[in-house]
C-alpha cells in the first residue's frame, strides 16, 4: 500500500522537487524491504522501481528534455543496489543456514557412539541426571555380552561391530524409542526406562534377553550372543546417577560371576561379594 500510494504521488504531482522527493522516499522504502530479506519484497521492490524507471524514460521521449535524468539515474542505481543487496543477503542467510546444521550435526555427534547409534557414556548420564531431576521413577540397567572378548579375538573387528550394532537394534526394538539407550563401553550398554509398570518388569527384561540371544548373521556366521544384565531403581537403591548405574554394575557382574544369561535386581548383599 506505501507503494502504491508513492506511485500515484509521484505520477501526479506537478512539482519537480516534490516528485522527486517521494521518489527518493520510494528508493529508500525499497531499499528497507529488500534488507527485511523477503523475496516478496525484492520482487515488489523490484517491480515498483522498474516502473518509475519507465515512467522516467518515457517522459524524457515525451518532452525531449533531460529533467528526468537524475531520475533515470538513480532508479537505475537503485535497482542494481537492491539486487545486490538481495544477492550477498541470500548468501549470508545460506550460509547461516548451512553454520546452523553443521552445529546440529556436530551436537548429535558429540551426544551418540557413532556405531551403534546410541548416546555415548557421557550422554547417558545427562540424560539419567535430567530424569533424576524431574523427580521420574526410574529403571536402570546394565547389559554386558557374554563372551565378547572371545568373538572379537577369533574373528574380527568387524564382526564383533556388526554384533555391537544388532544388539542396539533388538534393544529398541523390545523397549521402543521411550527407552533411553546408551553404549557405557566397548561392549556395555546402559538403558533407561521411565514410568514404567512393575508388574511388568520381570517380564521386559526377561523377553529383552531372549531377543538379545537370537542367533546373529554376519559374514556366513551364525552366532549366539548371550548378556548379563544388572538392574537399580531410583530413588530406592540411589539419587545419584554415577550410584544407579555402579548399583546395576554391581548386579551385572554378579549374574557375569555366576551363570551368565540371565539378569539380577541390585541388593545391598551384592557388594560384599563384589569386595
Amino acid at each position: 500500500m506505501t507503494y502504491i500510494f508513492f506511485m500515484v504521488l509521484i505520477v501526479h504531482v506537478e512539482s519537480d522537487y516534490l516528485r522527486g522527493v517521494f521518489g527518493q522516499v520510494q528508493l529508500l522504502i525499497s531499499v528497507l524491504l529488500v534488507l527485511i530479506g523477503y523475496r516478496r519484497a525484492f520482487i515488489l521492490s523490484l517491480s515498483l522501481i522498474t516502473v518509475s524507471l519507465i515512467l522516467a524514460l518515457g517522459h524524457t521521449v515525451q518532452t525531449g528534455t533531460t529533467e528526468a535524468l537524475p531520475g533515470i539515474i538513480s532508479y537505475t542505481a537503485a535497482l542494481v543496489i537492491i539486487s545486490v543487496l538481495y544477492f550477498f543477503r541470500q548468501q549470508h542467510l545460506k550460509q547461516l543456514i548451512t553454520l546452523n546444521k553443521q552445529r546440529k550435526r556436530l551436537k548429535i555427534l558429540a551426544e551418540i557412539d557413532g556405531l551403534t547409534l546410541t548416546y555415548n557414556r557421557r550422554t547417558f548420564i545427562l540424560r539419567l541426571q535430567e530424569k533424576i531431576a524431574n523427580q521420574h521413577k526410574l529403571a536402570v540397567a546394565f547389559v554386558d555380552l557374554d563372551n565378547f572378548k572371545w568373538i572379537n579375538d577369533r574373528y574380527n573387528h568387524h564382526v564383533g561391530d556388526r554384533i555391537l550394532e544388532v544388539m542396539a537394534e533388538r534393544i529398541y526394538h523390545v523397549l521402543g524409542q521411550a527407552a533411553t539407550v546408551g553404549r557405557l563401553g566397548g561392549d556395555e550398554f546402559g538403558i533407561l526406562l521411565t514410568d514404567f509398570d512393575p508388574n511388568e518388569q520381570v517380564a521386559l527384561f526377561r523377553r529383552l534377553q531372549e531377543v538379545m540371544s537370537n542367533p546373529i548373521v554376519v559374514e556366513d556366521l551364525s552366532l549366539v550372543v548371550t548378556t548379563s544384565m544388572g538392574v537399580s531403581y531410583y530413588p530406592t537403591d540411589g539419587e545419584r546417577a554415577e550410584d544407579l548405574i555402579r548399583k546395576a554394575d554391581v548386579a551385572m557382574y554378579h549374574v557375569k560371576n555366576n551363570e551368565k544369561n540371565h539378569y539380577c535386581f541390585y541388593r545391598s548383599t551384592l557388594d560384599q561379594e563384589i569386595q
